[in-house]
């Protein structure tokens, strides 16, 4: 049986606890950017017409983007130290 890494086991905690912070701000961003746009009636028009704010969209994209790049930064690193810390990877997938 091999020594426990404390250091690795130490990195995986610290790299998680970095890991869920990253994905709870991924989601603000995205319900902020998903807030920009919320579809109306039944594509009839009464008196008006509400369009998106694409910039304010675009801006949150962007920002989400930059969450998503530090997510799978992380996710990287934390799947480095795993196997050293005997802690089983994290698998990624996409939507």
């Amino acid at each position: 049986m091999s020594e426990l890494d404390f250091e690795a086991m130490g990195r995986c905690q610290h790299i998680g606890k970095q890991l869920e912070s990253a994905l709870r701000d991924r989601f603000t961003e995205y319900s902020r950017m998903t807030s920009c746009f919320k579809a109306n009636g039944n594509g009839q028009y009464n008196n008006s017409v509400t369009t998106t704010d694409l910039d304010k969209m675009q801006k949150h994209f962007e920002e989400l983007k930059v969450f998503e790049k530090k997510i799978l930064e992380l996710v990287t690193e934390y799947n480095e130290w795993a196997p050293k810390a005997g802690i089983t990877i994290i698998k990624l997938s996409k939507y």
